[in-house]
């Protein structure tokens, strides 16, 4: 949905498709996540022309429902890129490995992040992080919404 020209437009495309009651599951890019609140993102894919629609849970909330779609879970998720935060390049292991066509040596910290393993410390941090930032603030990278189409909005 943040590469289309219009999105309103899709969203009536599906409901010819999607029966009364049925469910849409949308993932999109969030835009309030804490890298662009603190003006630190540097991911130049986030400019047209890749992404001409950008999406807070707020104006996701307010498109779904203004098109017959009743928000029965809204959440965020993943990746805070805190190489931003800190002032740093961002640069992922796997962008380095994808750039330069070759794999990380097994075993390092390259070949855990290209792997999607997680340090031990990273996998008991996860569940707070999950919580606070994530559900409660809501300023995860990614934003994901699950709506019923065809029923009144009581959100």
């Amino acid at each position: 949905f943040e590469h289309l020209t219009d999105p309103i437009s899709e969203l009536k495309d599906i409901q010819q498709v999607l029966r009364p009651g049925g469910l849409l599951l949308l993932q999109v890019p969030n835009y309030r996540t804490l890298p662009i609140l603190l003006g630190r993102d540097d991911f130049r894919l986030n400019t047209p022309p890749q992404h001409l629609n950008y999406f807070t849970p707020h104006t996701l909330r307010k498109l779904l429902q203004e098109n017959g779609f009743r928000v029965l879970q809204l959440r965020t998720g993943g990746g805070l890129k805190l190489g931003n935060l800190f002032g740093r390049k961002y640069q992922s292991d796997i962008t380095t490995a994808t750039e330069s066509k070759s794999l990380p040596e097994a075993g390092t910290a390259a070949w855990q992040s290209f792997t999607g393993e997680k340090p031990l410390w990273k996998r008991m941090l996860l569940p707070i992080v999950d919580h606070a930032l994530y559900r409660a603030a809501k300023i995860g990278m990614s934003l994901t919404a699950i709506a019923r189409f065809g029923q009144e909005n009581r959100s």
